[in-house]
């Protein structure tokens, strides 16, 4: 319920700290961002804007 709490907009919390910490490595290493501030600023975003809670429920749709 956490995670969904997150996904859902609860963006300003250690929790979702925890998630665009790890979100933004994620965009770094992939090269989507030119450098980690940049990362963090585009997984919090995600996160504001409800895109990454749209993303597990396009998942969630195909894995059913």
């Amino acid at each position: 319920d956490a995670i969904l709490d997150v996904l859902k907009g609860d963006y300003d919390s250690p929790l979702a700290d925890f998630f665009i910490i790890n979100a933004a490595a994620a965009l770094y290493i992939s090269d989507f961002a030119p450098d980690y501030k940049k990362a963090a600023t585009m997984a919090k975003e995600s996160l504001a804007s409800g895109k990454a809670y749209e993303k597990l429920q396009q998942f969630l749709s195909v894995q059913k």
